[in-house]
């Protein structure tokens, strides 16, 4: 990229070392930048570079391709930044700095109250904390809480009155956190 420098141009006009471009007054009589082919095809180099850069091909009919471009850019960037992450019913959002959020469904298979659950993706270091909620589209047959987590699940503990497991059949949720 650079700065204009055709005929007329204003130096310094967007600050020290900044030519700017410059209109022409009539009344004063100053005359107008005039462009030369170098500022033209600097700009053109970097707008036409960058679009084929995000896989794009030049096309004189479409007047959109910057946008495209940009908005590929941008979805690269944040796909880039939760690498790892699943974004599904049972899924995980891994963060840069480590930080994971899990979820996933399951359902009590037999009469006990106790089914070990395995999360989306193992903790590589810990999981912190996890939580079992109802998954019910009507009042809830259970109420559920979890064991000690580990870094690859944990079991979620139902019981539809104190001290009585739920029956098998009963569904939950569960989240998870953990680095």
């Amino acid at each position: 990229m650079q700065r204009v420098s055709g005929a007329n141009y204003l130096a310094n006009g967007n600050g020290t070392g900044k030519n700017a471009y410059q209109d022409y007054n009539a009344g004063t009589g100053q005359a107008g930048t005039t462009p030369n082919a170098a500022a033209f095809n600097a700009l053109q180099e970097e707008i036409a570079g960058f679009i084929e850069a995000m896989g794009l091909t030049l096309d004189t009919g479409d007047n959109t391709q910057l946008h495209q471009a940009i908005t590929a850019a941008i979805g690269a960037a944040i796909s880039s930044l939760f690498a790892g992450s699943t974004l599904a019913p049972n899924g995980a959002l891994v963060f840069p700095n480590g930080f994971i959020i899990q979820w996933c469904t399951d359902t009590q298979s037999d009469g006990s109250g106790a089914k070990a659950v395995t999360f989306p993706i193992a903790f590589p270091t810990a999981c912190f904390r996890a939580w079992a909620t109802n998954a019910a589209s009507s009042p809830p047959a259970a109420f559920h809480g979890t064991g000690t987590p580990s870094k690859t699940g944990v079991t979620v503990y139902s019981a539809s009155a104190a001290n009585v497991a739920a029956s098998a059949g009963v569904s939950f949720f569960v989240w998870a956190v953990g680095n």
